[in-house]
């Protein structure tokens, strides 16, 4: 028997998966496979996620719309990088690696982020 297939426009993508979080700061929505999560996140205007690490798993992060930052490393760490996002840049992150998002524009920073298993923060 074959698998669920899924095709969908990325503007639908809200509406097709699961809103995980929806405040002032941001709006958080996953599609989770059999061992693959989509996640798109919308970081309004002027907002910072918290920041998190993973011990366990890799992300791809690609910019859809908006410009800000992406911190790799813990905000204290004078080797922290500091990569500038914009539409259609893609960042990878690796393991055990602290990443927060800044929203510098007047829009919602947007993002898909890829990532194995499911969500664990």
């Amino acid at each position: 028997m074959m698998k669920k297939i899924e095709t969908f426009q990325l503007e639908d993508f809200p509406s097709v998966g699961e809103t995980v979080k929806d405040t002032d700061q941001y709006r958080l929505t996953d599609e989770k496979m059999e061992y693959l999560t989509v996640s798109m996140t919308e970081l309004h205007a002027g907002q910072r996620t918290n920041g998190h690490v993973h011990d366990d798993k890799d992300e791809i992060y690609q910019f859809l719309a908006g410009v800000g930052r992406m911190q790799l490393g813990e905000d204290d760490d004078p080797d922290k990088l500091v990569v500038h996002v914009k539409r259609g840049m893609i960042v990878l992150v690796p393991v055990n690696i602290r990443h927060t998002l800044f929203n510098d524009g007047e829009g919602d920073l947007v993002c898909w982020c890829v990532f194995s298993g499911g969500r664990n923060h």
